[in-house]
């Protein structure tokens, strides 16, 4: 999972931050999505607060 700036192509700009994130054996769908939407929210206040401590306009 990875947060990416954003340019004219489709998931094409550069990386910003990356996580792995683990299929575990018997994971459904259903849990596997919750899972990567609490890391991506999670990954993404981590990020931009970076880039803010690092002055970077955001």
């Amino acid at each position: 999972m990875y947060v990416h700036w954003i340019d004219s192509g489709v998931d094409t700009g550069a990386i910003i931050a990356q996580i792995p994130m683990p299929i575990r054996s018997g994971d459904t769908e259903e849990q596997l999505h919750e899972r990567i939407k609490i890391a991506e929210r999670a990954l993404i206040v981590e990020t931009i607060a970076t880039l803010s401590r690092e002055d970077r306009h955001v």
